[in-house]
Formats: C-alpha cells, structure tokens, sequence
C-alpha cells in the first residue's frame, strides 16, 4: 500500500505544472515565485501533513483533531520546528529560509509575535521549495523531523 505523500506530492506539483500537463510557472520555479507564494504554498503541504498524521493515528474527535492540527500549525510551533531544523539545512535552504523570513507580508495575525511569524513564514517557504524543486524525499525527512521536534515540545 502507497502512503498518502507518494500520492500527493505528483498531485501537487502537476498543479504547478511541473512534470504534469498544466502550464508551467516557470523554467526555475524556486525562484521565479516570490516567498510568500512559496509560504502560502508550504502552508498548505504542512497543513496537509498535520492532519493525515493525526488522523492516522486513529483516534480523537472532529474537534480534537482540529485542535491538534491547530498545535501544530500555529506560527510558533512552527517557528519552533524551524529552530529544530536549522542545523541540519544545506547553505541552499538557509538562503530560501533567510529570504522568506526577510520578506513582508503586511500584517502578523493576531495573536502570533511577528518574530515567530517571520520564522512560520520561512518554515513553509522552505517546505514549497522542497516540493517544487522536486526534493520530495528531503521534504518528508524535514517533516518527519518538523513532527518530532513537536512531539518533543509537548504538542
């Protein structure tokens, strides 16, 4: 049996058009799209992972699980898998975590220090980049890491 990533990763680059029949968004995708694209797009590869790993745990109501993947998305919890991650980032994904976490998004949600969403920001920036320049494998290992580096901090 296939896990679920080995069939959302083609899904998702396909609608990128990168490998599939949709228009492609570039020759070099990692860096004709800006870093708030790319975060807004990692938002949603991370979001996706937190709720299949929560569901595949087999248990918790509608509301636990919400509450769950809330947890884990939350700009500080990511800011905090970041911090995890950093020592183990190529000089490459330094540069993409450095020029998201530079980049202005125009407003910090409540309730998130702009320090940590700054950090969210480049987290999931760097998650995109992996996935549209065809990393899928160093994609799932930073999320693996990204999840135990929650669990250690008591999510």
């Amino acid at each position: 049996m296939t896990s679920w990533h080995d069939s959302l990763w083609p899904l998702l680059r396909r609608a990128l058009g990168l490998g599939g029949t949709a228009p492609s968004v570039a020759a070099d995708p990692a860096r004709s799209l800006s870093p708030l694209a790319l975060a807004y797009l990692g938002d949603a590869v991370f979001e996706a992972y937190v709720r299949a790993r929560l569901v595949a745990r087999g248990k918790g109501s509608p509301d636990a699980l919400h509450q769950g993947a809330v947890a884990r998305v939350r700009a500080a919890a990511q800011a905090q898998a970041l911090a995890a991650l950093d020592p183990l980032l190529t000089e490459e994904e330094r540069a993409v975590v450095r020029r998201a976490r530079n980049a202005h998004p125009g407003h910090v949600p409540r309730g998130a220090r702009p320090a940590d969403y700054h950090r969210a920001t480049a987290f999931e920036a760097l998650l995109a980049h992996l996935l549209v320049t065809d990393q899928v494998g160093r994609l799932q290992d930073l999320l693996d890491r990204a999840w135990d580096a929650g669990d250690s901090a008591g999510k």
